[in-house]
């Protein structure tokens, strides 16, 4: 996640290719208020960020409030884990899904 990261999801895959050229990673560039969204509706690819990533830096207000989020979400979802999969046993009342 980063500030000021370009619009279009083709020049962020630019931008972290050429600053991670031979390692391996899987490449996703969010803004700090895309991943804010992915955590509160329960994405899995948020879901194993926060479970499985490996934090490399963060600002520690922000990290606090996203694992807040994410403890939030697991609740109201009724997000577990099954098998290699997240699943939301519950829909957020009111809300779309994005």
């Amino acid at each position: 996640m980063a500030e000021g990261l370009p619009q279009g999801y083709g020049e962020r895959w630019d931008l972290l290719s050429t600053l991670i050229e031979g390692v391996l990673v899987e490449q996703h560039a969010f803004t700090p208020e895309e991943f804010k969204e992915l955590v509160r509706y329960g994405r899995m690819m948020a879901a194993d960020t926060l479970t499985e990533g490996i934090v490399l830096y963060a600002n520690e207000g922000y990290l606090a409030e996203i694992c807040s989020l994410f403890e939030r979400a697991r609740e109201e979802l009724g997000l577990v884990r099954v098998g290699n999969a997240w699943v939301r046993r519950r829909l957020l009342a009111g809300r779309g899904q994005p």
